[in-house]
């Protein structure tokens, strides 16, 4: 099946890392960006839930 011309170049050239930001990415370990992203998550779905004038499920709260 051919791909029709319009639909052949829609995808965005992605640039090459520098080899800096290479090394910047190895630095950091992947369970910290997990645990931060979770972290972030937590703390955005808190500020909905006060937005909304909701309780904090247990889940969502901030571990002391």
């Amino acid at each position: 099946m051919r791909i029709p011309f319009s639909r052949r170049r829609t995808v965005a050239p992605v640039a090459p890392l520098t080899p800096e930001e290479a090394s910047r990415a190895l630095l950091v370990p992947r369970s910290a960006l997990r645990a931060a992203h979770k972290a972030h998550v937590r703390a955005v779905a808190r500020q909905l839930c006060a937005k909304a004038g909701q309780p904090v499920p247990a889940a969502l709260q901030e571990k002391a």
